[in-house]
């Protein structure tokens, strides 16, 4: 069973009998899984995404209580998904998982991006490096470590990540991103667009779609950087952000009405954003329609 079939085979679990029956679904799917961690963390992803998390996290809790490290890290996971308010209990089941298993790569990647994303770099550095002393082609810990790098300001190093998870996986669209992000940051904006439209190629996601689109406007191809714009938003229709870009190109295209109706979207989505705020409000006053703008 894959990742996928037991995240499909949980969901459909908790739907029919409720969150009573996602832990022994979950043992099951563990005891056919031959990437057990793997299918633990898409079975609680969706999970998530259904709702249902908050009814599953006391039975979790009870199966973890007999203190293996599978399932301490599992409902770690479970706290991680929530957010930042689940980010301490998080990290605290999985240093409890890793007391058990120091050897379990997840424990130590998970523990790097909660780091990561709390702006903890030099934590969240440390243990994808753990990470990958386990297990070398770790292309996710390549990966995220590549974005510390980079977010750090070592665009070497983080090239150099990337260009391992590519080598290690070369259907692993996020590194190709990564590896066009770093041309972006050397103003190279074809090699960017090279990277972006493999990237495609592999994976045609939301987020390579938004890349490229801005790299595609950068070098004047507005026409192809809308459409790229407008299939990222068909992907992730409640993307604020993919909105507001749809918006901003709109309006240095000289495409008023257009633009005004993709930033309203945004706002519709994420209504006190300042930056989305300003930028309709200021090309309502230029189309002279400050009523709107008041409005």
């Amino acid at each position: 069973m894959n990742p996928t079939e037991a995240a499909a085979a949980v969901r459909q679990a908790v739907e029919a009998r409720g969150a009573e029956a996602a832990v022994p679904m979950l043992e099951r799917v563990v005891a056919w899984s031959d990437r057990p961690v793997e299918a633990l963390r898409a079975s609680l992803t969706d999970v998530y995404a259904g709702g249902h998390l908050a009814a599953v996290v006391d039975p979790l809790a009870e199966r973890a209580e007999q203190g293996e490290a599978l399932w301490l890290y599992a409902l770690g996971f479970a706290y991680s998904l929530v957010g930042p308010g689940g980010y301490p209990q998080a990290l605290k089941l999985f240093e409890q998982a890793l007391g058990v298993e120091p050897s379990m790569k997840w424990g130590h990647y998970s523990q790097g991006f909660i780091w990561h994303e709390m702006g903890q770099h030099k934590d969240a550095r440390c243990a994808y490096e753990r990470a990958l002393d386990l297990d070398p082609h770790f292309v996710m810990a390549l990966y995220n470590l590549g974005v510390v790098h980079q977010s750090s300001g070592n665009r070497a190093a983080a090239q150099a990540c990337f260009e391992r998870a590519v080598s290690a996986e070369p259907t692993y669209s996020p590194a190709w991103v990564g590896l066009g992000t770093c041309r972006e940051l050397a103003d190279d904006v074809e090699g960017a667009l090279r990277y972006f439209e493999h990237a495609l190629n592999v994976q045609p996601t939301a987020t390579v779609l938004f890349h490229a689109a801005l790299g595609w406007e950068k070098q004047g191809d507005v026409g192809r950087a809308v459409s790229y714009l407008v299939r990222a938003s068909q992907l992730e229709p409640e993307s604020a952000r993919i909105c507001a870009n749809l918006g901003a190109v709109m309006a240095r295209a000289g495409h008023s009405d257009d633009a005004v109706t993709w930033y309203r979207k945004a706002l519709d989505l994420e209504p006190h954003s300042p930056r989305v705020q300003f930028n309709l409000g200021r090309l309502l006053m230029g189309m002279g329609r400050e009523a709107d703008s008041a409005a």
